[in-house]
């Protein structure tokens, strides 16, 4: 299935997550890649989620108390953090927003801006305001 965005959340906010998944589709019609079954193997992170953030156009990270303390959501901000190396200029200007504002990460201006001034260069003009 294609999707448009892959969403990281704890197992233990389905109810949220699916009813936010829904509204998404609803409201702008985009198509959204959650983990219904769940993924406990480290090969079945690689071979699923690896895959299913490769594909996605954005990475929606779903905070909570309990995602601020699953390994597997941590597991897949780092490997979505580490895209935006790869001059994936809309991830790293969105990773940039969320060190802005403490979203997912430790709040860090000098972060967000070196983020900021990164996609500038690459031509993402919609970086300026935040420098």
């Amino acid at each position: 299935m294609s999707h448009d965005i892959f969403i990281s959340y704890s197992r233990k906010d389905p109810k949220k997550v699916i009813a936010i998944r829904d509204e998404i589709k609803e409201t702008i019609g985009a198509e959204s890649w959650i983990d219904i079954k769940g993924i406990e193997s480290g090969e079945q992170f690689v071979n699923v989620i690896i895959d299913a953030i490769d594909k996605a156009k954005v990475v929606l990270f779903m905070i909570s108390a309990s995602s601020m303390q699953s390994e597997y959501t941590k597991k897949e901000i780092m490997y979505a953090k580490q895209a935006t190396k790869k001059n994936h200029a809309a991830s790293e200007y969105h990773l940039g927003l969320c060190y802005l504002k403490g979203r997912g990460v430790q709040k860090d201006e000098l972060e967000a801006k070196v983020c900021f001034r990164k996609v500038l260069k690459q031509g993402y003009e919609e970086a300026k305001k935040y420098l």
